[in-house]
């Protein structure tokens, strides 16, 4: 409701609306008149509208014995949900796909290594939600891992081993994660002349 109220607002100021989606949306819920002496006139097909609703329309009840309020059933629910989606990043996104091995002690390991990436995984979600320094454009984990994929150890020979110097966004995602790079440890003029010769 929210969308289309702001969807209306947009049309009688005359404003853009740049997304495709939105565009179609605001075709199919509003008539847009424009007169020389009135203006803009906005009018609401209140049968799409509600056609709309009806569509996307519906109840989910949650049935408890254990819990007295329903605030506490909706946090342990939304936990439970939190749960659920973290088993199946593990089994989809985590290539947890096979536990049938040749050894228990196999299974166990390959279990533990799973649970800490899920840690990592989980601490990774948690900032890019909830820090505001984490750059607009990364919203997902596997977004902020593709970002940062390219910064690399290198060593050459005999030589001080460095670090492929990092970009913009690099930096700006390794700073909002609280990661200090030296900035010795980056190729400068000095080094690449030492390695030609």
């Amino acid at each position: 409701m929210s969308t289309l109220k702001s969807l209306e607002k947009k049309l009688s100021l005359e404003e853009k609306i740049k997304d495709p989606a939105l565009e179609e949306l605001a075709q199919l819920c509003f008539d847009v008149k424009k007169t020389p002496v009135r203006g803009v006139r906005v009018t609401p097909k209140l049968e799409q509208i509600s056609e709309l609703r009806n569509v996307d329309a519906g109840y989910f009840a949650i049935l408890s014995t254990q819990f007295k309020y329903p605030n506490d059933a909706l946090i342990a629910y939304k936990l439970r949900d939190g749960v659920e989606k973290r088993f199946d990043d593990l089994k989809n996104d985590a290539d947890l796909k096979r536990l049938r091995m040749h050894s228990c002690h196999t299974r166990q390991s390959r279990l533990f290594v799973q649970f800490i990436a899920e840690i990592l995984r989980c601490y990774l979600l948690n900032e890019i939600q909830s820090n505001g320094e984490m750059p607009k454009y990364v919203k997902t984990v596997t977004g902020l891992l593709d970002e940062v994929a390219s910064i690399r150890r290198v060593s050459i020979g005999n030589h001080r081993k460095f670090y492929k110097r990092p970009t913009k966004h690099q930096l700006q995602i390794m700073q909002a994660l609280g990661v200090r790079l030296n900035p010795n440890q980056w190729p400068s003029l000095s080094d690449l002349k030492d390695t030609q010769s």
